[in-house]
């Protein structure tokens, strides 16, 4: 399963050959020119990472505004910002705003490939061995469990691991409900279908499901993945 980057630009032509040096590199990439396609792709690509662009056209403050759209609804996506302005208050309120960074688009390629690739969760650039119990390698779509001493591979439905991965990229971070929801846009009843798939996690992943010690409960808010680093 390849991490999934989102770039935000009102110049889509401009930054394709980007796009395609990333999906080279082995990522998997959409581009939305504006909010409202920004938007959209966050519930329906679910990106591990979005590359935005503080400047839009004569406006240098529109990207700010779809900064602050994306954290209001998902505030637990990296958020790097890729920018051509020169602009230190701008600059300090992204970064205030929680964004991983903010590169000037005229560092070398090879630099911003390696900036991109730090700023994705740790979960996502090398397979994690959460203890002596539980390995899990996001990259392949792994899971492996111990059990009576011996390893075994946890089979997840797709949905299940997209799930697990917003999770484990989180660790230690309550995932509100409504975010978790969100993964399952046409079941009749999101929130009986999170609880069903939360109990098949737990199933597949928990020494006692009852009694979970990784995939762990907010009461009235959501979910979080015990923290592991």
């Amino acid at each position: 399963m390849p991490c999934k980057i989102l770039i935000v630009d009102d110049e889509p032509k401009q930054v394709s050959a980007f796009a395609r040096i990333l999906e080279q590199e082995g990522y998997e990439v959409v581009i939305a020119k504006d909010d409202l396609a920004a938007l959209y792709l966050l519930d329906e690509f679910r990106p591990d990472l979005i590359i935005l662009d503080i400047g839009f056209g004569s406006d240098e403050r529109k990207g700010f505004d779809i900064l602050k759209a994306i954290l209001a609804k998902d505030n637990t996506i990296p958020i790097f910002i890729l920018t051509g302005h020169d602009d230190d208050e701008l600059e300090w309120l992204c970064l205030e705003l929680k964004a991983v960074d903010f590169v000037s688009k005229s560092k070398p390629l090879k630099v911003l490939l390696a900036r991109i690739k730090a700023r994705l969760p740790r979960a996502l650039r090398e397979p994690i061995s959460i203890d002596d119990c539980i390995k899990i390698d996001l990259g392949n779509y792994l899971v492996k469990v111990k059990r009576t001493g011996e390893w075994h591979e946890a089979h997840l439905e797709p949905l299940e691991f997209e799930v697990l991965k917003k999770l484990v990229s989180n660790p230690g971070w309550v995932i509100p409900r409504e975010i978790l929801e969100s993964y399952f846009p046409e079941a009749k009843d999101p929130a009986a279908t999170l609880n069903r798939y939360i109990s098949e996690l737990r199933k597949r992943l928990e020494p006692d499901p009852g009694n979970p010690e990784y995939v762990l409960t907010k009461p009235g808010v959501g979910y979080w993945f015990k923290e592991y680093r």
